[in-house]
């Protein structure tokens, strides 16, 4: 390899990124889109090993393209081999392709490049000053022609470091690549041509800190970019491995840094009580120590045996590829410039993103794996080293023995959960015996009732109160038995017959029209369709009456308002029981059905919805729950709806905007006046 005292320098002038230059210090220097190239250079102009730079003996440098699919131009001249002078520009690809500005050496200054066919580039550097360029002799630049004003243009330093081209109302114009321009902020490679027909064509090029290229075939200097391909175990991982950290040549002030950041963030990763905490704790740690501007922590969920987002920081989207082969292979990844990286060259959402630097890490305790962590820039390529990878690896592992500690925390109070509730439902199941005897003995003096109902049969009032007085009898002995097969987690048999649900749910509103609390809610129902469901009725009735109390402890007395809606949707029954009372936190939707979980205190058992919700899942249906605070909270039933009984007549096809009132002192299957399946109102409602 040979080199010369001052190293040539690319500038890569309209990829994807701002322009930005490498120093040529390796020969032959071969340029192509394969990641094994000095020069890689993602883009479907570029072939996969297009051109190469070599030096002669004499110390030129000679251009040549390597048989490129697009072919390869300097100054817009198509070449296979050419010797490159200072300010050359290389097109790889006829149309649309990689454009490379050519320095015979590097500047630290941003300069003009005045190139003619007949003469030497000729470089004029910007400094801190204003630099004008016009006719005038005192101008930086003196252009003698006719068409240039005495002063053209003027070229300024901002404060952010820029350089600002400005237009001096000139007579022929100033343009910047072929756009005629008032003001313009310069970047490199822009072609700027004063006056019209041009007198002059300049090229703008800033000042650069050259990044060397990287040589995968041999060793670098200190302040070489990473390898591409770093791939790391944890084994390999100086902060994971102590045998690695014994041997001097493995430690240095910026590993000692990082060990010392490596220190604290373990502090504050070991206090995170849930997974979310930790998520966006340690992206904040990470932030801050490293270039980043994305970052995502992915964990695998037991149930769907998926990778789900649990935190995220920035603006950014994983490359699935990267995540994939992180998660087979359980190794650290780390890519400087993910479009020079042959790994990633199928990676489709890598090649139509931005993203140019990526560390992706896998997060495991040592015996389980937990998920991946995945980190970029978006803008950069090189900003990550081999040390930020092993930093990264180690704080993963940090974050899989935390996860482990809250995965086992989380165990053992379900474990205790568990027992606390065997315990409980053992002496539950004992309770109830008792009771149900006794109750049995207590309620057995209502079957006199019936005596009374014999007596007065032609007394409408009393043969209904007398039908309430026994249904009530019955179902206070079904209800014990419910709880104590519930305290057994014994199964329910129960008995099926097919039944039309909008009687049987004006029938369930009749009996429960008479409870006070319900009176003083208004009650409203609505058939929109008239399903037919298999279900055992009793049953149905407990689980549509304790959702309605339900409902009536959830409103208050006078404005309180619930609502059931009878409906058909894909050939499933539906019945909606909607309130506008004060709503279920989110927080504690999911709990509702947990045994002896209550939001009533000592009015609650805790029982109740999970009890429905057993009743419902054994007609083969379900039982849902959406609520919104302070607005209300819609239960829904869902039972398989069938066709009605041949003997059975069809009720005649419903209004659904059709509304009426059911009295309480209505018969048990009465309809509003005239309005056959309508929607009914009562002043009463239940939880």
């Amino acid at each position: 390899m040979a080199t010369t005292e001052a190293s040539p320098v690319l500038w890569v002038l309209n990829g994807d990124l701002s322009p930005y230059a490498v120093e040529v210090t390796t020969f032959p220097l071969t340029i192509g889109r394969h990641g094994s190239n000095h020069l890689a250079l993602r883009h479907t102009a570029v072939s996969r090993s297009h051109a190469e730079l070599i030096q002669t003996e004499g110390g030129d440098i000679v251009f040549r393209d390597l048989h490129s699919s697009g072919g390869s131009l300097v100054n817009d001249e198509l070449v296979t081999e050419r010797c490159l002078s200072d300010g050359d520009t290389i097109t790889l690809g006829k149309t649309g392709g990689i454009q490379l500005l050519y320095l015979s050496h590097p500047a630290t200054t941003a300069f003009l490049l005045l190139t003619s066919a007949d003469a030497p580039a000729q470089r004029f550097p910007l400094g801190d000053t204003k630099f004008t360029i016009g006719r005038n002799p005192d101008c930086h630049l003196t252009l003698k022609s006719s068409t240039v004003s005495r002063y053209h243009a003027e070229i300024c330093p901002t404060p952010n470091g820029d350089y600002q081209l400005r237009d001096l109302n000139s007579i022929g114009g100033t343009f910047v690549n072929g756009q005629s321009i008032r003001e313009s902020v310069l970047k490199t490679g822009d072609v700027i041509t004063i006056s019209k027909p041009p007198v002059a064509s300049l090229k703008f090029v800033g000042a650069h800190a050259s990044l060397p290229v990287f040589n995968p075939n041999g060793s670098t200097e200190e302040e070489a970019l990473p390898e591409t391909t770093l791939v790391l175990k944890e084994s390999q991982t100086r902060f994971l491995n102590p045998d690695l950290m014994r041997e001097t040549a493995n430690v240095n002030a910026k590993m000692l840094r990082r060990l010392s950041t490596l220190y604290d963030l373990s502090h504050q990763l070991m206090a995170q009580s849930s997974v979310t905490a930790l998520a966006e704790a340690w992206l904040t740690a990470l932030f801050a120590a490293l270039p980043l501007d994305y970052g995502i922590v992915l964990v695998g969920n037991p149930q769907t045996n998926q990778l789900e987002v649990v935190g995220s920081r920035g603006q950014g989207r994983p490359s699935r590829s990267v995540v994939a082969r992180v998660q087979k292979e359980r190794v650290g990844c780390l890519s400087s410039d993910v479009r020079a990286d042959e790994r990633f060259e199928t990676a489709q959402s890598l090649a139509i993103g931005n993203t140019r630097a990526i560390l992706a890490v896998p997060i495991t305790s040592g015996k389980r794996f937990w998920g991946v962590c995945y980190l970029s820039n978006e803008h950069h390529p090189g900003v990550f080293a081999s040390e930020d990878l092993e930093f990264v690896l180690a704080t993963a592992r940090t974050a899989g023995l935390v996860l482990d500690n809250l995965n086992l925390i989380r165990e053992l109070r379900a474990t205790q959960d568990m027992l606390v509730q065997s315990d409980r439902l053992a002496t539950m199941g004992k309770m109830c015996a008792s009771i149900s005897h006794e109750l049995r003995n207590r309620l057995a003096l209502i079957s006199g009732v019936e005596v009374i109902c014999l007596k007065y049969a032609h007394d409408p009032d009393v043969v209904r109160l007398t039908e309430l007085a026994l249904h009530g009898q019955r179902r206070a002995l079904e209800l014990v038995e419910e709880i104590r097969l519930f305290a057994r987690n014994s199964p329910a048999q129960y008995a099926f017959e097919v039944h039309a649900l909008r009687p049987m749910l004006e029938h369930i509103l009749s009996l429960i029209c008479v409870d006070t609390e319900v009176k003083r809610r208004t009650v409203t129902f609505q058939a929109l369709a008239e399903p037919y469901a298999v279900v055992n009725e009793a049953k149905i009735e407990q689980v549509i009456i304790n959702l309605v109390r339900n409902a009536v402890d959830a409103t208050l007395p006078g404005t309180g308002a619930i609502n059931l809606t009878l409906g058909l949707e894909n050939n499933m029954a539906t019945i909606h029981i909607t309130d506008n009372g004060c709503g279920i936190p989110a927080n504690l939707l999911p709990r509702i059905w947990e045994p002896f979980f209550t939001t009533k205190g000592e009015h609650g058992t805790g029982l109740g919805l999970e009890i429905c919700r057993r009743i419902t899942e054994a007609h083969h249906g379900r039982l849902m729950c959406t609520s919104q605070v302070g607005v209300g909270t819609r239960f829904t039933i869902v039972l398989p709806a069938v066709s009605p009984p041949a003997q059975v007549t069809p009720q005649p096809p419903l209004h659904p905007h059709q509304t009426g009132r059911l009295s309480p002192a209505a018969p048990p299957h009465a309809t509003a006046p005239g309005i056959p399946g309508a929607a009914h109102a009562l002043p009463g409602g239940t939880r």
